[in-house]
């Protein structure tokens, strides 16, 4: 016998069940079907277990206000040389460029509200919520600006900082502080950025290593 539809779902989260009309393809029906992802996904990783990992989650997104952690990583990338400093100049200038998108720009336009408090588990939570609209994830956002901007000069830096920018996004996530289409969002966004600036700041070479 086939599981109910809302199995293993948060009965606290509220959701939305679709009707007939809801299925035709427009704005309205994306946003709902996006909407109902979000919340499974949601209600299913708040049903994990604590662990070690929370707290890790938890640091690795204050870390990342304000892009805090990526001009600490630039400085390290511009003490290597090469490649590595052009990328780190390059990743520094896209972070702004980002964050006024993704701010100034996106979030006015789509004025989401965040999950709710008790979306995950409280140890989990750090601090109040943010009374920003939650779409799209600035913090994703300048994530994957910077280490697309790294990676545009040196792809080994890029692929070196890549997995710390993916574990600052998912934590955005795994925090409560943003639902998961937010942080593709704002992953896209940051990406998006990055390369339009190689319409007019072409990279050092074609091979950067």
């Amino acid at each position: 016998m086939d599981a109910p539809a809302n199995e293993g779902l948060d009965p606290r989260i509220p959701h939305a069940h679709p009707s007939p009309g809801q299925y035709r393809l427009g704005p309205q029906a994306v946003r709902r079907a996006v909407g109902r992802a979000d919340r499974r996904i949601v209600a299913r990783t708040a049903q994990w277990r604590p662990t070690p990992v929370d707290r890790v989650m938890i640091g690795l997104s204050k870390s990342a206000n304000r892009g805090q952690i990526w001009v600490g990583v630039a400085a390290l990338l511009i003490a290597v040389g090469g490649p590595a400093r052009r990328g780190a100049i390059r990743g520094t200038l896209v972070l702004g460029a980002s964050t006024l998108v993704a701010t100034k720009l996106l979030k006015p336009l789509f004025p989401r509200h965040r999950p709710p408090a008790h979306a995950v588990p409280g140890q989990r939570r750090f601090g109040d919520a943010a009374d920003t609209p939650s779409f799209p994830s600035a913090h994703a956002a300048l994530a994957a600006a910077f280490t697309t901007g790294v990676a545009i000069e040196s792809r080994t830096a890029g692929y070196l900082i890549a997995p710390l920018a993916g574990a600052i996004a998912y934590s955005r996530v795994h925090t409560g502080a943003h639902w998961p289409s937010d942080v593709v969002a704002g992953s896209a966004v940051g990406v998006t950025v990055a390369l339009l600036t190689q319409r007019f700041w072409s990279a050092h070479g074609q091979n950067a290593a």
